[in-house]
């Protein structure tokens, strides 16, 4: 499978698949490698998988082509699901989707509880609502708005 860092053309987003893949219902698959930024592409030939599949460095710092803040989403991500353990079979409702942002709300099936993530794709802030609790956010938020190229997730 080619890597989802090789699918992604703008380095910027890849932060972006991070947030999607923890915030969706179901269990999170995280490929080896992924939480660092490798990258990839599977071919369709004998031994196409091979470039996929390098053989892991011993020690974090050997890695020639790290992404720190890649690896930072993770554990944010990680820590949010974690702490938010019906996202697991949460139901999803799609608020805004274009070329330049996304907007997902998941709500836990006891009508309890509810976030929402926003990615934004563009050059420009992205405004969210003002009184939006902040969970999680990368960049920071700036004047309530989700950062260009950032993601945030939102209480509610």
């Amino acid at each position: 499978m080619t890597r989802v860092a090789s699918q992604i053309s703008d380095p910027r987003h890849w932060p972006h698949a991070v947030a999607l893949l923890g915030f969706l219902p179901g269990i999170p698959c995280i490929y080896y490698g992924d939480e660092f930024g490798l990258e990839a592409v599977k071919e369709q030939r004998p031994h196409g998988d091979d470039a996929v599949r390098p053989e892991m460095p011993k020690e974090r710092w050997l890695f020639t082509h790290s992404h720190p803040e890649l690896e930072r989403t993770y554990r944010r991500v990680i820590g949010l699901r974690r702490r938010n353990p019906w996202l697991l079979d949460a139901l999803i409702e799609i608020e805004q989707v274009d070329n330049a942002h996304l907007v997902v709300r998941a709500s836990a099936r006891n009508g309890e509880e509810s976030l929402t993530l926003a990615l934004n794709l563009t050059g420009k802030p992205l405004a969210l609502a003002d009184s939006a609790e902040v969970l999680e956010a990368a960049p920071d938020l700036a004047d309530g708005a989700v950062a260009p190229h950032g993601w945030a997730v939102i209480r509610g």
